[in-house]
């Protein structure tokens, strides 16, 4: 007995994740266990001593020494032999502990902590850290351009009230506060002042806006705002005519800041402004401000049919406007739409043609309007064609409204050519001529469409007004435009320099001509003519209003390393934040014990409410990855909301559509009528749309062996997600080949983070191909992670590798996912908790079959089989799809409940499921739920094999005196449960359910703790068992991990679609379990309404059974003793049915099995081919 103390003891110590407090107080209480026990067998020993004594004067052997030794002997052998039983059944628990289940999911203490290390201050920081951490642009630059721009820098000492900058001074400088605290704030006419920003220590006030017109040696802009100190503060003054200087000289420094700049504009001003606040015209210098209000649809649009309320209010966000814009100049972008990057058409004769019969009444009367104005236009243009050879540079002196006439001659490049030399500031043209491609497109075609998917280009307008129209949201019907380009005007700059996908529509409403710089060849001569770039970037810069310039200033860009946080719990919600790219976590602590409440991705608000509500945080928020960020303070939001009262209303609807889209996250499902003969039809991957859904921007595969046939491994996952969403697959030599071959080296980072950045932008998912070793393109991936594959062969050892063990530098709180590959001769896997037990810090694990064409020695043939492959549509019933699925959101779960032998039914869904190729992912399972679910997932893409498993099954169940054999007296259970237990170990064997091929899990209800369990891990036949055990016919099953007592998982959930876990809300265990989009739930439970008597407030036992015996008296329905323990013990189970009946995030089935008992197994055909037969009627692939 005390052996097998201290074997539990050390047993638990050495398996268990403890602290130093834990391990002294486990001491302890071992130290004061081993003295009880030592003292306990000093007792028994003297009790045994004074029993044999007794025991021998009784036999009267107390003369016989002799005999006493035997007795003694005897006793001891005893002792022993008891100790030996002690010592086996101790192994043997640990022997079954130990194989029939894996321990529980660690995680590493990093994944839900900073690594924020004593960040120092500003004024700890030497000069040229502080410059480089307060300015994101200068943290680009090598340190001797950053120490000679310190060697320009001044320092002043502002006293607290006194202003650093007001209206009317010039903006020459950046200004840094190194300690105290400042306020920027505009004054409205009547005094009032309006905050933008408070500036605390190492933060700056800059525009990057007048920098570009600075650099390019334009008049210096005066400032409209104020900058007040709060209190003494030490301000370090930049001259920008320093930075100037510098950057002359260095012309690939000069290039890279001002596409940081464009870049900058794009992400952060637009972003914020323009697609979370909903302002556009205000963006605009009021010379370009649209002046009337012009709904336009376009080709694709379909005539608009009822709109209903909600569309009214969603429609009701876009503004379709028009501008006259009579200056050089670029359109504003907008934020990036789905699907959308733009080109110019090349091909005149292939122009899309805008299709004006589907244009509404309103829409009809907006165009002609449209036209109107372009009229009116017109007649204050003079257009003059020329005969070739004419001067190009006679003009017409003519004064009209200040719009001066340039006549347009035949020789279009040649006139093309010198505006452009205007426009880019080139000295001659000779570099232009074998660049610019002239393009006619006819009245009522479009020059650029947000929906193509070709690079974009720099656009000089010829001859013809052009309509620039631009989206506000993702609004169904109309297009706002933003305004009208006039000839000599250029558009497309903003996006050939940033490289950033815009969402701009160009629409030629007459007759028009246009000059073409593709974007290779504008950077071409950018390499050239470095200069170039501030002239195309100042076509932008001149185009934003000075409401633009003002918040230009507040507007922050920041970057968060990896492991870093945001903000901590209990900080100060001043700020909040818009994702550009990356990943963080949010992680609640709550006594002592830290979980995880959200993720945010791109184009998530972080922090919003608690800044809103005037609260402390309540998260602590972590960088998974390197993050990009926009910061905007409160202070910028509330002038905003003053100044344009509707913006306010626009980020909160927004705010409240991003909240109903992650609730309501799947379609309604259709409830089948329970007699299954409803006549409507459900199309169950129409459902599975895809848009809400995508969880991840980036998927990394790491291979973890050289034997890993990585290329053909992403191929097939690339092919399969293809057919879902956008996707892109990159490979270093795909990314070399694209950037070249020094893109990889540390002074190029910035170049191919923002290329990185942009691929994310274009695609809804990018797929990295790491290298099989750690090198500088792998560890590029790993940082650009929100998600990592460890890929390997199931029979490869086990055990961690070199690669591995360096996540916790690099990825340490990345999700990551195990990928074992198996042969596609394999039946089934085996020995996955192995890996498992070692790489506890993974959250999922997939097992998939490889295609025999993975495995091709020729790369020729390869190559042509997956370009063949291509052209086809991808098995949705294959693993590569199902993970597919699973990393973009889409996964289509089946929820089986229990039911008995109506349970049978289940067999027939799952094979009409297969019949009609609709997909399962992802299965869960309750009493006979858990069993058939089983059956499929271990069998999974062999039908028969599961039809006859679940056939047999059946069959031995059907005659009734198998039981009398396991008949016990019921002390707990009318039956043993040995019997029972064969059943289903004969079907399952020792299997595991880590080794099931589809990712499996079912609910028991545990009457130790009183609530429910879901086991996804562990012995499969056991929790099967104990999810079908019916309290009074079968005993508790015990659990092999604590020996708590599990009964049938009904009792607690009939229909597992929804279980809570302890301690969180409310939320569906598949889309908790997995990437669940769509989930079939199929109710086989028995429903019945009987019709009680009732009898007052009383009941005599003698009425019931009169009532019983008496064939002429009437009835008296009451339910009986049993029955009355039978619905109790159902209620909770029913309620939580009903929940799901409700909810329409499920598809719920229910086939007409009422009519079938729990135990009638012998029917099983009959219930089998009922279910095919409501599946024929109802599901539609």
């Amino acid at each position: 007995m005390l052996d097998q103390f201290y074997s539990y003891v050390f047993f638990d110590i050495h398996n268990e994740e403890e602290t130093t407090n834990d391990i002294v107080l486990s001491l302890l209480s071992t130290i004061f266990a081993f003295f009880i026990a030592t003292v306990s067998l000093n007792i028994m020993q003297r009790s045994l001593d004074w029993f044999m004594t007794c025991c021998a004067e009784m036999l009267g052997l107390e003369h016989s020494r002799r005999n006493l030794s035997v007795l003694q002997k005897l006793m001891y052998c005893i002792r022993r032999v008891w100790k030996k039983i002690l010592r086996w059944f101790g192994r043997d628990v640990k022997h079954s502990t130990s194989d029939t289940a894996m321990p529980e999911d660690g995680m590493p203490s990093a994944y839900l902590e900073a690594t924020d290390s004593a960040t120092p201050q500003a004024s700890e920081l030497r000069i040229p850290e502080l410059l480089a951490a307060s300015i994101k642009m200068f943290g680009n630059f090598d340190n001797p351009l950053v120490q000679d721009l310190c060697k320009s820098m001044k320092s002043r000492i502002v006293q607290a009230g006194m202003h650093i900058f007001q209206p009317g001074d010039p903006y020459d400088s950046i200004f840094i506060v190194h300690t105290g605290k400042l306020r920027v704030y505009i004054m409205q006419v009547d005094g009032v002042e309006l905050t933008l920003k408070v500036v605390g220590s190492g933060d700056c006030v800059a525009s990057m806006l007048s920098y570009i017109d600075i650099v390019r040696g334009e008049p210096t802009h005066t400032l409209a705002l104020w900058g007040k100190a709060e209190q003494d503060t030490v301000i370090l003054q930049v001259p920008l005519a320093a930075l100037r200087d510098l950057l002359h000289q260095r012309h690939d420094l000069l290039v890279q800041s001002v596409q940081l700049i464009a870049v900058r504009l794009h992400r952060i001003n637009l972003t914020a402004l323009y697609h979370y606040m909903g302002m556009s015209e205000e963006l605009v210098d009021p010379l370009h401000r649209p002046k009337k209000v012009l709904p336009v649809y376009n080709n694709n649009d379909n005539l608009p049919g009822p709109i209903s309320d909600q569309e009214k209010d969603i429609r009701s966000l876009s503004q379709c406007q028009v501008s006259v814009s009579p200056s050089l100049s670029q359109p504003t972008t907008p934020p990036s739409k789905k699907k959308s990057s733009a080109s110019v058409h090349s091909s005149s004769s292939k122009y899309p043609q805008m299709d004006k019969t589907k244009i509404v009444k309103e829409g009809a009367g907006a165009l002609k309007h449209s036209q109107s104005l372009l009229a009116d236009i017109s007649k204050h243009i003079t257009i003059k064609e020329e005969v070739e050879g004419a001067d190009s540079n006679d003009q017409i002196d003519k004064d009209n409204d200040n719009i001066s006439v340039i006549p347009i001659p035949m020789n279009y490049k040649a006139h093309a050519r010198e505006y452009m030399c205007r426009i880019l500031g080139l000295d001659n043209d000779n570099e232009l001529k074998s660049m610019i491609e002239i393009r006619d497109f006819p009245a009522g075609t479009f020059v650029l469409r947000d929906t193509s998917d070709n690079d974009v280009s720099l656009i000089f307008i010829i001859k013809g007004p052009l309509i620039v129209m631009q989206y506000l949201s993702d609004t169904a019907g109309s297009r706002p435009i933003t305004f009208v380009t006039l000839e000599n005007e250029a558009v497309g700059g903003m996006s050939v320099i940033s490289g950033e996908k815009v969402a701009l529509t160009i629409t030629a409403e007459q007759p028009s001509k246009v000059a073409v710089i593709s974007r290779h060849n504008v950077h071409k001569l950018i390499n050239s003519k470095p200069e170039v770039v501030l002239h195309i970037a100042a076509l932008t810069a001149q185009r934003f209003s000075i409401f633009v310039r003002e918040v230009d200033f507040a507007l922050d860009w920041t970057m968060l390393d990896s492991g870093k946080s945001l903000y901590r719990q209990g900080d100060a919600a001043n700020v909040m934040y818009i994702v550009l790219s990356g990943r963080l976590r949010s992680v609640v602590q709550n006594e002592q014990k830290k979980r995880i409440t959200k993720e945010y991705g791109k184009g998530d608000l972080v922090g919003i409410a608690e800044m809103l509500a005037e609260q402390e945080r309540t998260t602590t928020v972590i960088a998974v990855r390197d993050t990009e960020l926009v910061k905007m303070p409160a202070e910028l939001l509330n002038t905003i909301n003053i100044l344009h009262p509707g913006t306010m209303q626009h980020l909160m609807r927004k705010l409240g559509m991003d909240i109903l889209t992650t609730r309501h996250h799947s379609v309604p499902r259709t409830l089948l009528s329970q007699t299954g003969l409803a006549t409507s039809h459900l199309s169950l991957m129409d459902s599975i749309s895809l848009p809400n859904l995508i969880t991840f921007s980036t998927v990394v595969v790491l291979p973890l062996y050289t034997q890993v046939p990585i290329g053909p491994f992403t191929t097939e996952l690339y092919y399969s997600i293809k057919a879902i969403t956008t996707v892109l697959r990159l490979t270093k030599d795909y990314v070399v080949g694209a950037l070249g071959a020094a893109i990889l080296d540390k002074t190029n980072d910035f170049r191919l983070t923002s290329w990185l950045g942009q691929q994310e932008d274009k695609h809804k998912l990018v797929l990295y191909q790491c290298d099989y070793d750690l090198t500088v393109w792998t560890r590029r991936c790993l940082r650009q992670a929100d998600i990592i594959l460890l890929v390997a062969f199931a029979d490869q050892s086990p055990s961690l590798t070199k690669i591995e063990q360096s996540l916790d530098d690099l990825a340490v709180r990345t999700q990551k996912e195990l990928v074992l590959l198996h042969k596609d001769v394999t039946t089934k896997p085996k020995n996955t908790m192995h890996w498992l037990s070692v790489r506890n810090w993974c959250c999922f694990h997939h097992h998939l079959r490889c295609p025999a064409h993975m495995f091709f020695s020729d790369h020729e043939k390869e190559t042509e089989m997956y370009l063949r492959m291509y052209e086809i549509t991808p098995n949705v019933n294959s693993d590569f799809s199902r993970l597919a699925r699973f990393l973009t959101g889409t996964s289509v779960g089946l929820v089986l409940g229990g039911g008995g032998a109506r349970g049978s039914a289940h067999v027939g869904i799952i094979q009409a499921m297969r019949e009609y190729n609709v997909p399962i992912d992802m299965v869960c399972g309750v009493s006979i739920g858990a069993l058939v679910g089983a059956m499929w997932s271990m069998e999974h893409n062999d039908i028969q094999m599961m039809l006859y498993k679940a056939r047999q099954w059946a069959k031995t169940l059907s005659p009734w005196f198998w039981q009398i054999f396991d008949v016990t007296f019921p002390a707990v259970a009318l039956l043993t449960g040995r019997s029972f237990n064969a059943t289903i170990r004969e079907a399952f064997h020792d299997t595991q359910i880590e080794d099931l091929w589809l990712p499996y899990f079912c609910v028991s209800t545990d009457i130790t703790d009183s609530t429910y369990r879901v086991h996804n891990r562990g012995s499969l036949w056991r929790y099967v068992r104990a999810s079908m055990t019916l309290a009074g016919y079968l005993p508790p099953m015990c659990d092999p991990i604590d020996g708590h007592m599990l009964l049938d998982g009904g009792y607690t959930n009939i229909l597992p679609g929804e279980v809570t876990k302890p301690g969180e809300k409310e939320s569906d265990v598949m889309q908790h379990r997995g990437r669940v989009q769509t989930i079939l739930a199929v109710d086989v439970s028995k429903h019945d309404e009987p019709e009680f008597t009732n009898f007052g407030d009383s009941l005599s036992g003698f009425r019931v059974l009169f009532s019983w015996i008496n064939p002429w008296g009437k009835e008296l329905k009451v339910p009986s003793l049993p029955d009355l323990q039978s619905r109790l013990s159902l209620a909770s189970g029913v309620r939580m049915l009903e929940k799901v009946r409700q909810d329409e995030s499920f598809h719920y089935i229910r086939p007409p099995v009422n009519n079938f008992e729990t135990l009638e197994f012998g029917s099983f055909e009959e219930i089998k081919v009922i279910k095919i037969l409501v599946m024929h009627s109802h599901v539609i692939y």
